[in-house]
Order: C-alpha cells, then sequence, then structure tokens
C-alpha cells in the first residue's frame, strides 16, 4: 500500500484517479475494472440523461465493493433534461461517497455535499481556479496541465512547473492530471509533491475501455504530433486526437470560418464516430500526449499491476543512485 493524503481521504489503496472522461469513456465496466485495483475510479456523466446517470450509478456500486466517484459537470447545459443539482441529487440518493466537480466553481454546491459525508474532489485546468475552489472548502484538487486531454488551461503551462507552482499555493491535497503514462511518471509527481496522479488517456487504451476496437489499434501507432488542439486561446481549449475532422475544424478556425459555438456543435456531434463505429478519421475525441508513449491493451488489471512494479523499480534505482554518492 502506497499512502498519501489522497488514499486516507478517499479510501483507496493506490494514489491513482480515473479521470471522469467525456464521451461515455469513464463507463460502468472500466469503473468497476479500476475499482477492483484500489485505485479511484471515476464515473462520467456528460451529456447523459438522469435516468441513464442513475442507471449507472447502481450499476456500478452493485458490481464493486470499493470507493468510486462520480463526475459532476457544473456547466449549465451539460445535461440534456437534468442541472448539476439534479445530478447530485441522484448521486446522494445512491450514497456514492466521493464526487468530481468540474467546469465551475463548486462553492454553491459544497455545504450540500459535505453535510451528505461527500469527498469532493475538484478538477480544474489553473492554479487559481484551484485557489478559488479550495476557498469553496473541497477537500482535494486534481490540476491540469497542458499536456494533457481535454480541456487544457489556455495558459499552456506543462506538468513540471504546473505541478509544483499548485503544491506550494494549496494546502489541501493536490492530484498531478495529465500526462502519466507510467509508473516511473507517478513516482515523479510524488516526489514533486503531489498526493496523487489522475490518469485518463492511459485507461483509453485497456481492453475494458468502450472505445472502438479499431479506434484503439490506430492509437497504438500514435505520436507526440497526433494531437491538437481546439478553440486555442479562447478560454475553453480542448485537446482532442488530430484526426482527419479535427485537423480541419482546426484550419476553418484559423481561417475565421468556424465560430466558437458551432465548433462545440461539431465537436460533440462527431465524437461517437471514434468512440463507437471505430471511424476515427471523421471523429473527434479528447486525447492527451501521452498517448504517444503506449504501446499495448492491457487490461485494467494489467495495467494497474505494471504501473505499481515500475514505481518500485523506479525507487530502487534512485535509492541505489543516491547509495553511490561519497559521503
Amino acid at each position: 500500500m502506497l499512502k498519501t493524503r489522497l488514499t486516507e481521504l478517499l479510501g483507496c489503496r493506490l494514489p491513482i484517479v480515473s479521470g471522469g472522461m467525456g464521451s461515455g469513456m469513464a463507463s460502468p465496466c472500466l469503473v468497476t475494472a479500476i475499482a477492483k485495483t484500489g485505485a479511484l475510479p471515476i464515473m462520467g456523466t456528460a451529456n447523459e440523461s438522469l435516468e441513464a446517470i442513475r442507471a449507472k450509478v447502481e450499476q456500478v456500486k452493485a458490481s464493486v465493493e470499493g470507493p468510486f466517484g462520480v463526475n459532476v459537470l457544473l456547466i449549465p447545459g451539460s445535461y440534456p433534461d437534468a442541472s448539476a443539482s439534479e445530478v447530485i441529487d441522484v448521486v446522494l440518493a445512491a450514497g456514492v461517497r466521493v464526487v468530481e466537480t468540474a467546469g465551475r466553481n463548486p462553492r454553491e454546491h459544497v455545504s450540500r455535499l459535505k453535510a451528505a459525508g461527500v469527498r469532493i474532489l475538484h478538477k480544474c485546468s489553473r492554479v487559481r481556479d484551484a485557489l478559488s475552489a479550495e476557498r469553496a472548502g473541497v477537500d482535494a484538487v486534481a490540476v491540469l496541465a497542458y499536456e494533457g486531454a481535454g480541456h487544457i488551461s489556455a495558459e499552456y503551462v506543462g506538468q513540471l512547473v504546473q505541478l509544483q507552482h499548485a503544491v506550494a499555493q494549496l494546502k489541501v491535497p493536490v492530484v498531478a492530471a495529465g500526462g502519466f503514462a507510467s509508473g516511473q511518471s507517478i513516482l515523479a509527481a510524488l516526489a514533486l509533491g503531489a498526493e496523487g496522479v489522475l490518469l485518463g488517456t492511459r485507461f483509453v487504451l485497456t481492453q475494458e475501455s468502450p472505445l472502438h476496437p479499431a479506434s484503439k489499434q490506430a492509437l497504438l501507432q500514435a505520436s507526440v504530433n497526433d494531437t491538437a488542439v481546439l478553440a486555442a486561446g479562447s478560454g475553453d481549449d480542448v485537446r482532442v486526437w488530430a484526426t482527419d475532422a479535427a485537423r480541419d475544424m482546426q484550419a476553418r478556425e484559423r481561417r475565421g470560418e468556424l465560430p466558437h459555438h458551432e465548433l462545440k456543435h461539431l465537436f460533440n456531434a462527431n465524437k461517437a464516430a471514434a468512440l463507437h463505429e471505430g471511424k476515427y478519421q471523421t471523429g473527434t475525441f479528447p486525447l492527451g500526449q501521452a498517448v504517444a508513449l503506449m504501446n499495448d491493451i492491457p487490461t485494467v488489471a494489467e495495467l494497474l499491476a505494471r504501473l505499481e512494479a515500475e514505481m518500485a523499480q523506479a525507487r530502487e534505482r534512485l535509492d541505489r543512485l543516491f547509495a553511490a554518492r561519497p559521503v
């Protein structure tokens, strides 16, 4: 067991959190598999109906004994038939004990969640937003660096600087998000003061993830140049798989032919092509730069065992280096 403030707070064995991830990626099957390893999975809810969310929560709850969390997006319009407050109603009724909030300051929801004994992990992409969430009363923050997938910061700050900047200012546990695909990188984050890490893209390339097999196979060939940032500089920047569709959207943006609201509509409308149909070149899909470090599609159990082994190997290497220093 690797004990940090995060594992003690959330009741998980490992200081590893899976991202809520949009596009239906954090499915009950994936969440259940992660929960059984001792990591802390977050179930995604974006664009789901209230009834679908209720059914998914109950499915996961019936399948696992360990803790799991539910993502609640606070951006208006994130759910077709419900507000964030109504999604929280479902979460509380099911007895979920961890909630990941994202998209807006969670201040208005904190007292209700805490009164129910829920731990709040707030995800954001800027340290100043993390500080605001801390003042609002959240229990921990996950800060997404520039190399991560999905909605990244327009400040373009990489993990090495972002994490140290966050740890130096925040009192609550900091979870580093973006760029993690190996045990070595997780150990590095812990060395820099993180209490845990959040993985998204690495869990996409597992056997239990709902991504279409053809899309998974294509991602095995991805390089560091195979992600693209849409809506760059808008404050709503999003890192995606650099498919033909994404490159076309990016080019149209640069020519001024694709207003932001139309881009968001196209982005959401095209997700299913990569996720369910395997037509990845015609779709858009959140993807982090860490995909370039992945060359296989393990089961979740195999992946977590590997990450633990890599952390141990990296620590042994450091121990040898320090032992070799002259007195």
